[in-house]
Parts: C-alpha cells; sequence; structure tokens
C-alpha cells in the first residue's frame, strides 16, 4: 500500500531528475549552436557535415566487440574497430595464404600486376560477363 508522503517523494524525485535531464539538453543545444557558429566561421565542410547529418540522422552503428570479446560503445572505437579490422583484412589479401583460392565471387579473371592500362574493351567485356551471370 502506498502512503501519500511516499507518493509525494516519488513525485518529488520524478521532478528533479526530469528538471535535471531538461538542464543537460539545454546545456547540450547551446554547446552544439557554439560548436555551429565556430563552424560555420571558421570551417564551413565541418558546418555543413554537421547540418547534413542532423538532416538525415546518422545511421546506426551495429554491435561491436573489441579483440578480447568486449563490447564496445564509443562511436569512435567502434569506427577505430572498423578501420583496424579492414586494415587487417586488406594486408591478408596483399599476402596470399596458401590454399585459398584467387579470383573473385563472380568467376572473374584476376589479373595479375601489370604495368598495362586496363582498356575500354576490357572493362565493357567484364560488365558484359556480370549482367549475363
Amino acid at each position: 500500500m502506498q502512503t501519500s508522503e511516499s507518493r509525494d517523494e516519488y513525485l518529488r524525485a520524478k521532478r528533479e531528475v526530469r528538471d535535471a535531464v531538461r538542464k543537460a539538453k539545454n546545456e547540450e543545444w547551446v554547446k552544439l549552436g557554439e560548436l555551429l557558429q565556430s563552424d560555420f566561421s571558421q570551417n564551413q565542410r565541418r558546418f555543413w557535415a554537421r547540418v547534413r547529418t542532423s538532416v538525415k540522422g546518422r545511421p546506426e552503428v551495429g554491435r561491436v566487440c573489441d579483440d578480447d570479446g568486449q563490447l564496445i560503445c564509443e562511436e569512435g572505437e567502434v569506427r577505430k574497430r572498423w578501420r583496424d579490422y579492414f586494415a587487417t583484412l586488406l594486408q591478408s589479401i596483399d599476402q596470399p595464404q596458401l590454399g585459398v583460392p584467387r579470383g573473385d565471387a563472380y568467376g572473374a579473371e584476376t589479373v595479375e600486376e601489370d604495368d598495362e592500362e586496363i582498356t575500354l574493351e576490357e572493362v565493357c567485356n567484364s560488365i558484359a560477363k556480370l549482367k549475363s551471370k
């Protein structure tokens, strides 16, 4: 059974939390406004990037774990982890492993490093092969 005293205490705590959240949000909006003002006058590229992300929204980043299996929550750390992951993938592509077939998923020929330029005819033939599959 709930007493009026405990209810009043709950409502008071609820009001305090709501006010604290509102104050924190307002402070963040003020910081964002100051950043946008400084970016507009000093770094317009960053200003327009911020405007685009606020209009379009930033894509959600899925759950990512580090090498030890710990969940990474910070967006910057998640991006760093993906960068490291792809860097290791690219290193493994540069140094082929034994028993791993060469070529791509479409069965196109893998061109070893040549000094020859790729001709328009070769590009058109490769596109035609991809379209026919």
